[in-house]
């Protein structure tokens, strides 16, 4: 989808969402510092020395770091480094070993919206788009949905450019088509956050491109926390504004900028933040070290 320039828009931050759910002008009007003072933000979660296993094996080992409302965290690493573990811990789908994981006052796990990572059972569901994006509603309404149930699946749908696919069955739909729907339905469940594991999977390079704008723009526009986990380096340092880097032995959390300082020579980011000569959002063609897997 082509996200086009909207030269009446005021640069003052006015932000205007076309009927396809395109952004225009997106990028004038929706820039930021990539850090934002914490004194201004309220904090959402703080993960304070955590050890977690996967399978009988500790895959996390004393790791802490805090969300704040605003944020946009990518948790990156290599396979098996304990991300999609941490993500369970996160939702509350998991128990840590030891250490904790606070959730500010009047803050629950029911808050979080949830993107899963894509699975061919998924992309099968015998439901429309209009059921499936209601269905994120449940943890508010129970299983029976009212009309402000109905109102808001539909502004999310109107968000993503998908109301004119409300009636059409999923498992008819493409590949950009059916994440933009089960992001929609995340986004009935999230008040301050999002959670997403790896939203671009399997996606071609134009889907790619749009997701990460809609994401972005949910983000900026709206304020929502969003935590991705992702192997697409150049995408995280275009769009983060903190990193979590799981390591063998070794974590990193902190800025985009300061990712990119002390490991620019391993991933090939240059300190303004960019990936030297590769586009964001071919994450087959660049991964960790430079190789694709």
């Amino acid at each position: 989808m082509p996200f086009i320039k909207n030269k009446k828009l005021k640069a003052s931050g006015e932000k205007r969402i076309r009927p396809d759910g395109s952004f225009g002008n997106y990028i004038r009007n929706n820039r930021r510092e990539k850090q934002i003072s914490k004194k201004s933000r309220e904090k959402l979660i703080s993960v304070n020395s955590i050890n977690m296993s996967y399978d009988g094996r500790e895959v996390l080992g004393e790791l802490s770091f805090e969300i704040f409302e605003g944020d946009y965290l990518c948790i990156v690493g290599e396979n098996g480094s304990g991300k999609s573990t941490l993500v369970d811990g996160l939702l509350g789908l998991k128990r840590v070993d030891r250490g904790s994981i606070v959730y500010a006052d009047g803050f629950t796990k029911k808050q979080l919206g949830f993107l899963p990572q894509k699975t061919e059972v998924q992309a099968d569901f015998p439901a429309t788009t209009m059921e499936i994006v209601l269905s994120g509603c449940a943890g508010k309404t129970g299983l029976f949905y009212n009309k402000k149930s109905r109102e808001l699946a539909f502004r999310n749908m109107e968000k993503l450019g998908i109301t004119s696919i409300a009636n059409q069955s999923f498992r008819e739909l493409s590949g950009g088509q059916q994440q933009r729907v089960l992001l929609a339905r995340a986004l009935c469940a999230a008040e301050k956050m999002l959670v997403l594991d790896e939203p671009v999977t399997g996606l071609d390079p134009k889907a790619t491109k749009d997701m990460y704008a809609l994401i972005n723009n949910v983000n900026k526009s709206e304020n929502i926390a969003v935590v991705m986990i992702t192997h697409d380096i150049p995408a995280a340092v275009k769009f983060a504004n903190k990193i979590l880097y799981l390591g063998k032995n070794r974590y990193f959390f902190g800025s985009t900028d300061e990712f990119a300082e002390k490991y620019g020579e391993k991933f090939n980011i240059c300190r303004c933040g960019k990936t030297a000569d590769t586009p964001y959002g071919e994450s087959d063609a660049y991964r960790y070290g430079g190789e694709a897997e």
